[in-house]
């Protein structure tokens, strides 16, 4: 549900991008902001990139799913993703409006549910995925950039909230209760 999520997001972003700016090709990709020796992938040049930085569970309290099966409660996420747009010096104003125009495409886009996902990246498992803004300090910037082993480039941090993983594995069967014997009863 992970991947799912964010070709969501990619796809909607994308397709923003293109009718804003009157594009044919994709701005947006998925992709880590570095390679593990430090540089950047060609394809990444002079594109939006997308970037998975955190997963956590959701702190709301856990329903029981009551029936006469006990099935495994699904498990609820926020994903803090990295926005970043990766265009080399001369193009560094481009890289700070698109910046701006995806800050726009999330403000009037918060939430996404089987109303505006597209048929074709809809799955059961998506019931709502809802988009905010995310502030670091400068120090904690400072600490993220070094993790993903990248130099800073413009930026924008956001947290999805609600991305549902729910396997649907049966845990363990309960006997359906027919009857209560009353001498099976014993009083005290």
């Amino acid at each position: 549900m992970i991947l799912e999520t964010l070709r969501v997001i990619q796809y909607k972003l994308n397709s923003f991008l293109k009718q804003s700016f009157a594009l044919t090709e994709d701005l947006v990709v998925l992709s880590n902001i570095s390679t593990f020796d430090g540089g950047m992938q060609e394809e990444e040049k002079n594109k939006i990139i997308l970037t998975l930085v955190n997963i956590e569970e959701e702190s709301f309290a856990k329903k029981p799913v009551m029936t006469t099966e006990v099935k495994s409660s699904p498990v609820f996420l926020n994903l803090d993703i990295m926005i970043s747009a990766s265009f080399e010096n001369k193009n560094y104003n481009d890289a700070l409006t698109l910046i701006s125009y995806v800050i726009t495409f999330f403000q009037c886009n918060s939430v996404f549910d089987y109303h505006n996902i597209p048929k074709k990246l809809y799955h059961k498992n998506i019931d709502k995925i809802i988009v905010g803004i995310s502030n670091l300090s400068f120090s904690e910037l400072v600490n993220l950039w070094g993790m993903l082993g990248s130099k800073y480039i413009p930026s924008v941090l956001y947290k999805v909230r609600m991305v549902k993983i729910d396997g649907n594995q049966m845990v363990a069967e309960i006997p359906e209760i027919t009857s209560l014997k009353p001498n099976t009863i014993k009083k005290q």
